[in-house]
């Protein structure tokens, strides 16, 4: 299942902006000039698939960036969270004459564990971060319960953030204090003590640092945002 983080509803309707921009050559500057287009699985080294692996966000991107430094500067906020739960979020319904299809996105409640770069909205503690949308048939617990319990990198966009060169800011939208991954490889988990992009294509930046002491990229992480 490929759950992409760019939803066509009011939460993220600033995104759906950026994936056109994208798909019309927008870029989000010079430092976004690697490409993710395909949409390809590399095998994971592990006999367990990654949990994940379901959340996975490469193809199309409306934000792209050459290296974890750049990544993490645009970011609105880096964290190291732990996943607390999950659940359905806004729901998204998509009318073609009397035909409505219904997609949720679905949410995570993480709690900060630290702020690794950046600034973080008005709840400091935990922080919600929203995924998809899929079809609402498709809609379990089976979805979000297998990375409850998970501590990862969070690289993070508040939904309705201005974006320098592709979005003003949307007062409404952000109010609403959401935020979700700012790129394919701005989730960052550990796997035996080791790196691991399990929501990317194993390109780029990724190739570089994946592998690597998880403990070394943390501090890879809290350096880029000096």
């Amino acid at each position: 299942m490929n759950l992409m983080t760019f939803g066509r509803g009011p939460v993220l309707a600033t995104v759906a902006t950026l994936l056109a921009l994208s798909a019309c050559g927008g870029e989000t500057g010079s430092e976004a000039s690697e490409r993710d287009r395909t949409t390809t699985p590399t095998p994971s080294a592990s006999a367990t698939p990654n949990p994940w692996a379901q959340f996975r966000m490469t193809g199309l991107e409306a934000e792209q960036f050459a290296n974890l430094r750049s990544m993490v500067r645009s970011a609105n906020v880096t964290v190291l969270g732990t996943v607390l739960s999950g659940g359905p979020g806004e729901r998204i319904n998509d009318a073609e004459g009397s035909d409505v299809d219904t997609e949720v996105m679905i949410d995570l409640e993480v709690r900060v564990d630290e702020v690794l770069a950046g600034t973080l909205g008005k709840n400091s503690e935990t922080v919600t971060v929203t995924f998809g949308p899929v079809p609402a048939a498709d809609v379990s617990p089976a979805m979000w319960r297998p990375v409850v319990g998970e501590q990862s990198i969070f690289a993070l966009r508040r939904a309705g953030a201005a974006i320098p060169g592709l979005a003003e800011k949307d007062p409404r939208v952000f109010a609403q204090n959401i935020y979700y991954v700012v790129y394919s490889k701005g989730l960052i988990d550990e796997e035996a003590d080791k790196t691991a992009f399990p929501t990317a294509d194993q390109d780029g930046f990724a190739r570089k640092l994946r592998g690597q002491d998880f403990d070394t990229t943390l501090q890879q992480v809290r350096a880029a945002a000096r």
